[in-house]
């Protein structure tokens, strides 16, 4: 869909549809390796692409949209392009500390933004997406524990005993907050606004180093 398709902007404010169109114009893939597109355009995994990917493009599309979420749960830096829109948890997260926010009006400068960023600076943000990510993830209820066990149990039967590691097996086998926990202490922090209170001067979670 383009820009022309959709005078009105409707999907995605023609966010994607602009930064497609430059995209293509500018070849960014030949120049800086930077991967945009869909199924049709960019061949393989999902999950996979993410994983190798160190900054992921979070974009609006008919309305809200999981990408932001996608590019944590999978380690990747998002790039958050949505102005005046709050993505998960922001006001009680530190947000810059794991995330880059791009204005819309800057989309042309998108790479230029990225490739300014020091490679010491994109580490340490990787490294905090690490410290967050479960708080994006629901593991905490004890159904899906007892599920996350027991299909661990079989794939180790399956397995002939053999456990092999993978990425979600010390998530699953540690106590931490995840999503819902998250969202629970999200409404706590909300209390004081219940009561007409001034709005809290500190975040609760920030990532220490």
């Amino acid at each position: 869909m383009s820009c022309h398709d959709d005078p009105k902007c409707i999907y995605s404010r023609c966010i994607r549809q602009t930064i497609n169109k430059i995209y293509k114009q500018e070849g960014w893939k030949e120049k800086y390796k930077v991967w945009y597109g869909d199924s049709q355009d960019i061949h393989g995994d999902y999950s996979i692409l993410l994983l190798r990917s160190k900054f992921c493009l979070a974009l609006p599309g008919d309305g809200w949209s999981a990408r932001f979420e996608d590019a944590v749960l999978h380690g990747c830096i998002p790039v958050i392009i949505m102005d005046n829109t709050q993505v998960p948890f922001e006001s009680i997260l530190d947000l810059q500390s794991f995330a880059v926010r791009i204005l819309q009006k800057d989309i042309p400068r998108i790479v230029d933004i990225i490739t300014a960023i020091p490679e010491s600076k994109a580490e340490e943000m990787r490294a905090n997406v690490h410290k967050v990510w479960h708080r994006f993830r629901y593991m905490g209820l004890n159904m899906i524990d007892l599920q996350v066990k027991t299909s661990i149990e079989e794939n180790v039967m399956k397995a002939g005993g053999i456990q092999r590691n993978h990425s979600g097996m010390e998530f699953a086998n540690t106590r931490v907050d995840d999503a819902f926990s998250t969202i629970m202490q999200w409404l706590h922090w909300r209390i004081p606004f219940t009561r007409g209170e001034p709005r809290p001067g500190e975040k609760l979670f920030i990532p220490k180093l």
